[in-house]
């Protein structure tokens, strides 16, 4: 009686790992076509023996092993040793995933972890499972997991919730296998009772008593059928019973392990013999693996990935299978190793072939035949060109042989020198459809063999070169032949030969093919093979292709179309394909040029050089001879739309700082941002390129990179978006973009409300030094008014103390004098009117003291002295006079009120006596920000030089000027002919008004600076040497 540990553990080796369906892998290939690639504990592969596998929405294969838990991205290994939990993950015994990108890892004992964004949860502690311990583990079709336990339950999880979906009740028995059908009906596989399936919660008996005891794996099937692998073989539910209908004999017996299916209806299936395939749908003998590749290591897991390779998992370690696009055919029966040759496509589907060991071959079918004929036996093979059911072949030594195929029976028949040839060595065939065959020699130019006899073109008649390199024939019936010096066209009896003047990329024309179709209406055109790369001739032009990429400018050797529009080149070192639209174009790009390599399922990628090494056949495989052999790629594999690259951006790195993708926000202080990506293809991860482009910084995306990172220095803040996409090992790019947003966060300095703050005290400190420099100007001229008050003050006390003394004095005794004159004397009236004379003059020496002291040149206000200057000038009633004031009326600095007087007086002066006016007005506004003083007349106004630059032996308006300059005033003159003048003087209000009390912080401040203002303006003063005028100078004309 085993133990429920020992159920365990048997249920553990027995147990049968689910496979997945993907994109198939080419059922018509023998195994050993495919590509396999091996990873053991010698190729860096940790987790040993391989139980399981899944792959997550993310592209990145999950292999669960006796060592743990590994991660495969393409390029590396990376095992995860613990949860996050603190769980240690070591003996998986089972993957898979949910509908939500979920990984189910189970492990032995009382373990099921699920791993999602990031984090590992405990899911057997969280669902609270009955009985504990897992006994089997599956994914179902509906994208949940079905989880038996050792109670013979079986739960259901879908998005977030689990469920009971069923149980059995057979004492002594273990649930190894679990299944889920297209109709939604459970079955479950047991360790000794057979196969169940539930219906309406219980559980049905399916085996029967002679059926199948030990269930090993379950896989649902298509139309709702079931295939069922046992210790007895492998057993199919066909809907109403169990059996081996469509089971093939090779599998009605043995271990069957683990199972998968493709979309194609083929079923792999992994037993202690090996791998076997078969094609579900038509029944029939499995094909296992060849001798050579059979072993015995059991398969122990095996997955279809989203890319349609097969991984297999054993106690050895990992391998990959997958298609290539290429089927070589070196090393299968009857191919010989080595260097190819020629190659010739038949219409009746038979490949010719010449290897550069000698002789002929060709295969059909997959059967390979040597082709008996003594002509050719030992001989090296040139050229294979046909027409109907004639193979012209072409040889080094032994001239030009017809084969005809009757039944698998060859007839021949060969041409040489003595037949009319040119010469035996014919290195280039081609056979037109009227029968024409020609035959282009090594040295002796081109022979027409028509109507069994033989005609010979050389240099003498036009061919550019008497060895021929290849043969063509256009649309129009126009033979083309291939030189080393360029490429000669015979058409209706003329030759014609195009070289490099004429658009060639070299005279060396090595490879000839006709267009598979033409523009339009237009006929086919030839696409002509040099050593400089292609060119292509259509609608009777010779086009040169406006952009080659580099890859495409080495020695073409052979040239194909297929079906798709694409051209096939092949070149001493790589076999290319391209787009042959866009290569015509001029659009096609270095990226777009598809390399083929090893990788892809060639030996070799050298071509060689023959008249005819790449061609398409009609089953629109495109053929290519190589240095290991022939090869061979079908629509199917070269056509097919690949599955893209998963992008993911990995991390954002500042500084070498992670910051948190979530929510992407980086640093100020930031110098270098990198962000690191990658891009999952497990078929070729080394072909992956990427393309990527920040917005506000990028103005396109980027080259083509095989880097996986994208470096930034020195971003301005701000919101940034990163695009990212990826290209597949096929050159695939991503249909939509991967993007990451991130802010990059402002400086301190960089913020706006710090930059309009600093703006702010920019203006501040541009208006205080404004007022300060004012505040100077202002002393500077109030020191200049006290320097020519006191100055008045001593002139007026010269003038009082000498000459109006002296005056006085003279008039004393000029008037005692007089009194001793006769009144009857002719004398007394003149001496009293030289007395009244004297006094008067005494009275206005006095009144010129008086206004030296004061400064004032007028009875009582600015506006009263202005209004009786006509009076004092003597000009009233020459013209209408008047005075206008606006505002309120502030007290004015003596000195600024006398200038402005001055400069008011002059102007309504010249008003008077130039201006031939008949209204003169003079208009006072007092405002905050200063006085102004306009004096207006409609007179004939100032011609526009003495306005610029004065009247000769006049200073009226020069000296106006000066004295407007000397206050800080401004002074603007408009004129117009016959329209009038207008003055306007405007004084700032600082420098005019008497503004005593002053409050508020400004005037604290103007105070606190008001001394040393005035001691740099008496500074300035003496660095200027200013010369004041005369006081009393008044006349300005």
């Amino acid at each position: 009686m085993l133990t429920l540990r020992s159920w365990l553990v048997l249920g553990v080796v027995l147990l049968g790992w689910w496979g997945r369906a993907a994109s198939a892998l080419d059922p018509h290939r023998a195994t050993v076509q495919y590509l396999r690639s091996t990873w053991t504990e010698e190729d860096g592969f940790p987790a040993g023996q391989v139980t399981a596998f899944a792959q997550t929405p993310d592209g990145c294969l999950w292999i669960g092993g006796a060592r743990g838990l590994v991660r495969f991205d393409g390029l590396g290994f990376h095992t995860v040793q613990e949860s996050s939990r603190g769980v240690p993950i070591t003996h998986v015994l089972g993957l898979a995933t949910d509908a939500e990108g979920g990984l189910w890892v189970w492990m032995q004992g009382a373990n099921i972890l699920r791993y999602s964004n990031g984090r590992f949860e405990n899911f057997a502690s969280r669902a609270m499972l009955p009985d504990g311990y897992v006994t089997a583990m599956s994914a179902s079709p509906d994208g949940g997991v079905l989880l038996a336990t050792v109670g013979q339950e079986v739960f259901a999880y879908r998005r977030g919730r689990v469920e009971k979906a069923g149980s059995i009740a057979v004492p002594g028995t273990l649930i190894l296998a679990t299944a889920k059908t297209t109709d939604g009906r459970l079955w479950v596989g047991t360790s000794d009772n057979g196969l169940f399936s539930m219906e309406q919660g219980r559980a049905v008996q399916r085996s029967g008593g002679s059926g199948p005891k030990k269930i090993n794996v379950l896989m649902a099937a298509p139309g709702n059928r079931l295939w069922v692998g046992t210790d007895d073989g492998l057993f199919a539910w066909d809907g109403a019973r169990i059996g081996n209908a469509g089971v093939p004999l090779a599998l009605r017996s043995g271990q069957v392990f683990t199972l998968a299916a493709d979309r194609d209806g083929n079923v792999w299936a992994g037993t202690t013999r090996g791998l076997f395939r078969f094609a579900a749908a038509a029944g029939g003998e499995a094909a296992p693996p060849p001798e050579a590749e059979r072993t015995a290591v059991v398969c122990t897991a095996m997955l279809e990935d989203r890319e349609g390779d097969l991984w297999i998992g054993s106690a050895a370690g990992l391998q990959r299978w997958r298609d290539g696009v290429f089927v070589s055919y070196a090393g299968t029966a009857g191919m010989p190793r080595g260097d190819g040759g020629p190659i010739f496509a038949a219409p009746d589907g038979r490949v010719w072939f010449a290897p550069a060991s000698g002789g002929l071959r060709w295969m059909e079918h997959g059967r390979v035949e040597r082709a008996r004929v003594a002509a050719l036996q030992g001989d090296t093979v040139y050229s294979i060109a046909g027409v109907g059911d004639a193979v012209w072949v072409g040889g080094q030594q032994s001239g030009l042989t017809r084969l005809k195929r009757v039944g698998d029976a060859l007839t021949s028949r060969t041409y040489t020198r003595a037949d009319g040839l040119a010469q035996n060595s014919v290195y280039a065939v081609h056979a037109s459809q009227d029968g024409t065959v020609w035959a282009g020699t090594l040295s002796a130019g081109l022979s027409r063999w028509k109507d069994g006899e033989f005609r010979t073109y050389t240099t003498a008649d036009g061919l550019a070169a008497n060895t021929v390199t290849a043969i063509a024939e256009d649309d129009g019936g126009a033979v083309w032949v291939a030189t080393p010096n360029g490429v000669s066209v015979l058409r209706g009896g003329t030759w014609r030969t195009l070289r490099v003047e004429d658009g060639l990329p070299s005279n060396e024309v090595t490879a000839l093919l006709r267009e598979r179709s033409g523009p339009g209406n237009a006929g086919r055109g030839m696409w002509i093979g040099t050593a400089d790369g292609p060119v292509l001739f259509a609608a009777g032009v010779l086009h040169r292709l406006p952009h080659v990429p580099a890859p495409l400018q080495q020695p073409v050797l052979g040239m194909a179309e297929d079906s798709a529009g694409s051209v096939w080149f092949a070149m001493p070192d790589q076999v290319l394909r391209v787009d042959a639209a866009k290569l015509t174009a001029g659009t096609l790009d270095a990226a777009e040029v598809r390399r083929y390599s090893r990788a892809d399922g060639l030996l070799s990628t050298e071509g060689v050089r023959r008249s005819r090494s790449m061609l398409e056949d009609r089953d629109g495989r495109v053929w290519i001879s190589t240095r290991s052999g022939l090869a061979a790629a079908s629509p199917v594999d070269f056509a097919r739309p690949a599955a893209a690259a998963v992008v993911q951006i990995k991390a954002l790195l500042a500084d070498g700082r992670t910051v948190p993708i979530g929510d992407a926000r980086v640093p100020a202080s930031q110098q270098r941002l990198l962000l690191q990506f990658a891009g999952v293809s497990l078929a070729m991860p080394e072909r992956v390129r990427y393309r990527y482009r920040l917005d506000a910084f990028d103005k396109g995306w980027s080259e083509a990179t095989d880097a996986r990172e994208a470096d930034y220095t020195h971003l301005d803040p701000g919101t940034y978006r990163f695009h990212l996409i990826a290209s597949n090992g096929e050159g695939v790019w991503n249909s939509a973009d991967t993007s990451l947003p991130f802010v990059i966060e402002p400086a301190l300095w960089q913020t706006w409300w710090f930059r309009l703050c600093a703006a702010g005290l920019v203006v501040l400190a541009m208006w205080w030094a404004h007022r300060l420099r004012t505040l100077q100007l202002a002393s500077q001229l109030h020191i200049r008014f006290e320097e020519r008050l006191a100055e008045r003050m001593r002139i007026a006390q010269d003038l009082h103390d000498t000459l109006l003394q002296g005056f006085l004095s003279a008039s004393l005794q000029l008037d005692v004098a007089a009194e001793y004159v006769p009144r009857e004397s002719p004398a007394a009236p003149m001496l009293r009117r030289v007395l009244a004379l004297m006094r008067q003059v005494s009275e206005d020496c006095r009144s010129a003291l008086m206004t030296l002291r004061t400064g004032v040149r007028f009875s009582h206000d600015l506006e009263s002295g202005l209004a009786a200057v006509p009076q004092e000038l003597g000009l009233e009633g020459t013209a209408a006079y008047r005075i206008v004031v606006n505002g309120s009326p502030e007290a004015l600095e003596p000195l600024c009120s006398d200038e402005v007087f001055l400069i008011g007086r002059e102007a309504v002066l010249n008003a008077y006596r130039h201006a031939q006016a008949s209204l003169i007005e003079v208009e006072l506004v007092y405002k905050s920000a200063g006085l102004h003083l306009f004096v207006r007349d409609d007179g004939i106004g100032i011609a526009e030089a003495i306005v610029q630059s004065g009247k000769e032996k006049h200073w009226g308006l020069t000296g106006m000027r000066e004295r407007a300059a000397k206050t800080g005033a401004q002074l603007r003159i408009w004129t117009r002919p016959a329209e009038g003048t207008e003055i306007e003087l405007i004084v700032p209000g600082h420098m005019a008004y008497v503004r005593s009390g002053r409050r508020g912080w400004w005037a604290r401040v103007r105070a606190r600076f008001a001394p040393a203002l005035r001691a740099q303006g008496q500074k300035s003063l003496e660095k200027e040497q200013v010369r004041d005028e005369p006081a009393d100078q008044n006349t300005y004309r």
